[in-house]
């Protein structure tokens, strides 16, 4: 399929985890099959997807990973695939990753410490090719869309991989991954890769890959393709373990394929127990050392075993997405450490769609959390920190005192950093097992405690949208404690990213707003830690339950829109024109967006704009902060003054309203303070020699300028087009 293979296949083929080497191998043996789905298909045929890797499949067009995406383009997108699967008689269901197993926690850590490292590079301005990795909340996303559309998905306790499979053999259909793990899995009905999948509305095409083919083609028994994969390396055989082994099976042939040569091995043996005593006892060189250590031998008898594993918690699965399938044993727990009625619990909220980093902390002994490396400034505290005292609460909540591991980008590096849940002497929480006793206003109550907002004003505001204001509010006070205060113009971005437009009027396309060219860092920033606050909100209200309704997260987050106002209020930040650009985005919503925002801001200890009388040593290094990412800026500014003047003073009174009590944060004070400085007269003064400007100084002038003159040419566009609609008005008459 030229579309898939030459564009998105690419892509996916770069993202392949599982076995070393093996999907390109496969590819070029006569092992697949093409098959066709189209309307006229008589019967509903069932396939199994491997949610992450339908997050993957689904990535195209200006989604902006690096921003955390645009939420409203996955659901649109999700909808238009599931929407072409069923005009073509197929119906999916899906099942995603749940908890890290502890087999793979290493191998979790070097993807992670390899993300910080692209992250390094972003805020290093170094060029630095673009990797796709799916930002934490576009899974929340697809599950709440799932849910709309009737779509049964599961969680899975850890990975999907094994449940995903024992649902294909239980169900006898076709699995859809892109983890070559699947090309040895034993899948009846077969395997699809996503990469060969394109799902349009008349016809659904794919390449379907069964087993036993393979195992013919390379003159093996079939149960010899565990031991075949293990043998080239994957996430439980540590490719060093095999080093020894690899340099013995090519030795002599340089140009044979890795892949061909272990074939060419496992030839000789008759059955899985005569190749395991030949491994244990191999020797090579003169000094006829061991080829596989003990470590080996038990990671490769791990990693065969594991391909056939079916996990306790596979038949209720089987049972959710498919109801007619015999109900499992009931009172089935993970953990020791986990009584029924708890993970009862877990399991009924889990199933809801908004419970999945917490698992970890449930499941994983000794208990952890995975703080997902985002695109951000790396000379600053790790993001996911301004969100830390909700997680605590969840801790306390699971595990009463015991700590967690938080693993987390410090500095440059990813760490493994021990977290005390919150102090169970000053602040109580029930546990796990007395959340069913309490009733919903109880949790309500609990959920607004850890939120601090027992005193947020809720009245007037959309239901839909009260967890993400509880959640902007939490994080407004917390930043003021920490001393990394919101600015009233941030404030009012978010926010507004939650009430603008999201359709243009009379059509159901969602508005596309592109990613940035370059990405403002102390903007980015901002961002990734938007998400973190999100993601900590969503994840503790459903652990409490869901004491605040949570419909659908689409419009919580826009990457590409807050990125392109937050720009604009870094390098302008006078908040009551950031406003006037917000307002613009608004449509219908504005009155309740302005007074969403008074809320917010209500009580918080914060100066007005632009009363700092001096630059303090930090406002000077965070002016310096603001021109990193310069080139993208003008860009940016360019694409949101095109065709409207968004610094128009002229506009309704109530874009004005919310510039209140409110700190700017350095970023903005200090730019703000080297241009109306230019403007400020003064009493007559003893001439002074003339104090040369920094170069960030000279280039922050510069984009000014550059403002003021798109402001002029918008101003003289606008009367121009007066005069012409005037003459044309005059000549009818």
């Amino acid at each position: 399929n030229a579309e898939y293979m030459g564009g998105r296949g690419k892509l996916l083929e770069g993202l392949t985890m599982g076995v070393d080497g093996l999907t390109g191998f496969v590819a070029k043996l006569n092992v697949h099959d093409a098959i066709t789905r189209s309307p006229s298909n008589p019967t509903i045929s069932h396939v199994v997807f491997d949610g992450s890797s339908m997050l993957y499949w689904i990535w195209e067009g200006p989604m902006s990973a690096e921003t955390g995406a645009s939420l409203l383009l996955i659901d649109d997108r999700i909808r238009e695939v599931i929407n072409n699967l069923r005009m073509n008689k197929i119906e999916p269901v899906f099942v995603f990753d749940g908890a890290v197993p502890q087999s793979k926690v290493e191998t979790r850590r070097r993807r992670e410490a390899a993300a910080t490292e692209k992250s390094v590079q972003v805020s290093g301005k170094k060029q630095a090719k673009r990797q796709l990795r799916i930002p934490p909340l576009v899974v929340y996303t697809a599950m709440a869309t799932l849910k709309e559309l009737n779509v049964r998905f599961a969680v899975a306790n850890f990975e999907a991989d094994e449940i995903v499979a024992a649902v294909a053999r239980a169900m006898k259909c076709i699995a859809i991954s892109n983890d070559s793990d699947f090309f040895v899995f034993d899948l009846p009905a077969g395997y699809v890769s996503s990469a060969s999948l394109s799902a349009a509305k008349d016809s659904v095409k794919a390449q379907r890959y069964v087993r036993n083919r393979l195992a013919k083609v390379l003159e093996f028994p079939e149960e010899f393709v565990s031991l075949f994969a293990s043998l080239l390396g994957n996430d439980w055989v540590d490719r060093e373990l095999l080093a020894k082994f690899h340099a013995f099976v090519t030795a002599g042939n340089e140009t044979v394929e890795k892949p061909a040569a272990i074939a060419a091995f496992l030839k000789g043996f008759k059955n899985l127990q005569e190749a395991f005593d030949k491994l244990s006892s191999m020797t090579v060189g003169d000094d006829n050392g061991l080829v596989f250590t003990e470590e080996a031998i038990a990671a490769i008898k791990h990693s065969v075993t594991t391909y056939s594993y079916e996990p306790p918690e596979a038949s209720a699965i089987i049972h959710h997405l498919f109801p007619s399938a015999p109900a499992p044993a009931p009172g089935l727990t993970p953990s020791n450490s986990l009584d029924a009625k708890s993970w009862a619990w877990i399991q009924q909220q889990s199933a809801k769609g908004f419970l999945v980093r917490l698992l970890d902390v449930v499941l994983s002994q000794p208990r952890q959390f995975w703080c997902e490396v985002l695109i951000e400034n790396v000379d600053k505290p790790c993001a996911w920190l301004s969100s830390r005292d909700l997680r605590r609460v969840a801790y306390q909540i699971i595990s009463k005192d015991d700590v967690v591991t938080e693993n987390l980008r410090v500095e440059k590096s990813y760490v493994a950093d021990a977290v005390a849940p919150v102090n169970s002497a000053t602040e109580t929480f029930p546990t796990l097992s007395d959340l069913e006793s309490l009733s919903q206003a109880q949790r309500h109550q609990l959920l607004l405690k850890a939120l601090k907002c027992e005193d947020l004003v809720t009245e007037g505001l959309p239901a839909e949208l009260l967890l993400p204001l509880a959640g902007l509010r939490f994080w407004i006070r917390s930043s003021v404690a920490n001393g990394q205060a919101l600015t009233l113009a941030e404030v009012q971005t978010f926010a507004a990213c939650m009430f603008r437009s999201t359709h243009e009027e009379g059509s159901n396309d969602p508005i596309i707003i592109e990613g940035p060219r370059t990405l403002m860092i102390p903007v980015i920033h901002r961002i990734a830690e938007w998400q973190s606050i999100l993601l900590s909100t969503l994840e503790l209200n459903s652990l409490l339950g869901f004491p605040l309704a949570v419909s659908h997260p689409r419009s919580w987050f826009d990457g590409p829109f807050l990125h392109a106002a937050l720009e604009k209020s870094v390098i302008i930040p006078d908040a009551s024109k950031v406003a006037n650009y917000l307002g613009r985005q608004l449509g219908n919503n504005k009155t309740q967006w302005t007074a969403a925002c008074a809320l917010l801001v209500k009580d918080t200890p914060l100066q007005n704009e632009g009363k700092s009388d001096a630059k303090t040593a930090k406002q000077k290094k965070s002016a310096q902060d603001t021109t990193e990412g310069r080139t993208g800026a003008k860009s940016a500014f360019a694409r949101l003054n095109a065709g409207d003047n968004d610094d128009d003073d002229s506009g309704d009174d109530d874009d004005n309203n919310n510039a209140g009590d409110v700190q700017v944060s350095a970023d903005a004070s200090a730019t703000a303070e080297s241009s109306s400085a230019q403007t400020t007269t003064a009493a007559p003064v003893a001439p002074k020699k003339p104090v040369q400007k920094s170069k960030e100084e000279e280039e922050i002038d510069s984009l000014l300028a550059e403002l003021s003159l798109i402001d002029q040419r918008q101003e003289e566009k606008k009367a121009k087009q007066k005069e012409k609609a005037a003459a044309k008005k005059k000549q009818k008459k």
